[in-house]
This record gives structure tokens, sequence and C-alpha cells, in this order.
């Protein structure tokens, strides 16, 4: 299902925690607030302000550390996904 993003609310490096609002996004007159999955650093940012998304787009970046290791995971639109 297509939808926009109404606002991005993180910026490329910032620090967030879990449950954070990484951005705002609209599908079928609907608002969804896209979470932060776990705590981490956002790393990149494929979307912007007023920008059209579909399912399985890629929105944002996340990366988390584990002990020394550095784990990357990306946020895809998950919301939109749902059937």
């Amino acid at each position: 299902m297509p939808g926009t993003v109404i606002k991005v609310l993180v910026v490329k490096g910032e620090k967030v925690i879990q449950g954070d609002h990484l951005m705002i996004t609209e599908a079928m007159k609907m608002e969804t607030t896209v979470q932060a999955p776990f705590s981490g650093t956002v790393t990149n940012i494929h979307v912007e302000n007023e920008e059209a998304i579909a399912a399985g787009d890629l929105l944002i970046e996340l990366e988390k550390e584990l002990g020394q290791e550095r784990s990357k995971q990306a946020t895809e639109n998950k919301v939109l996904s749902k059937q």
C-alpha cells in the first residue's frame, strides 16, 4: 500500500533509544509513527519529508553495538507492509 513520509524526526548521526519516534508516515489518511526497534545511532536516512513510499521501501538505517561487535540493521516500511 503506498503512502507518504509526513515528517522525518531524526538526523544522521543522532543517537536513539528503543521506542524513539523516527518518522511519521501516512497511508489511507491514517498517520503512523515509525519507532526505533532498538537503541543505536542513525547511520542513513533514505527518505525526505513529503516523499512517496511503498511497502518494503528502505526508510532509515540504524546501527547498534553488541559488546565489541557492531551490528547494522535497516528499518523497512513494515507498517505499510501489513495486509
